[in-house]
């Protein structure tokens, strides 16, 4: 059974904020997190990875500012600052297209150095550095 995104990252959190209050003497928790593993393909079962290779699709990521000099996508599907996607200016936004395959995705803008949340996200979630990322469910 996959775990929510949010539910796990509060409760990362807030495991975090205890051992920073304790001094780092946090007991093991009783309950082992399972990751939600978006890339199929390293599961061994060539089935399941053609399935899930064969479900994906383009999704459309856009950002509004006119006076960036460079926007980039940051996600966990992009392994957020190891391989962001540079997006493209087409007017006054900045736009690019993702294969995505069925999944909840976080997600983030990087604007010129500065990271900015998506004001089109219909959700977002805490992260664990204290401010939020944007949310995108692709069904």
């Amino acid at each position: 059974m996959a775990l929510d995104y949010c539910s796990t990252i509060k409760k990362l959190i807030i495991m975090n904020s205890q051992l920073a209050t304790t001094g780092g003497s946090l007991s093991r928790p009783s309950k082992t997190f399972k990751s939600n593993s978006f890339d199929q393909s390293r599961s061994g079962d060539s089935s399941k990875a053609m399935r899930t290779e064969a479900s994906r699709r383009e999704v459309v990521f856009q950002f509004d500012d006119k006076s960036a000099g460079e926007v980039l996508l940051a996600g966990n599907f992009t392994n957020w600052s190891d391989a962001p996607i540079r997006m493209h200016r087409e007017g006054g936004s900045w736009q690019t297209k993702v294969l995505l395959a069925p999944g909840r995705y976080s997600y983030k803008f990087l604007v010129d150095g500065d990271w900015k949340d998506d004001p089109r996200a219909a959700e977002d979630c805490p992260n664990p550095f204290g401010t939020s990322d944007s949310i995108r469910v692709i069904s």
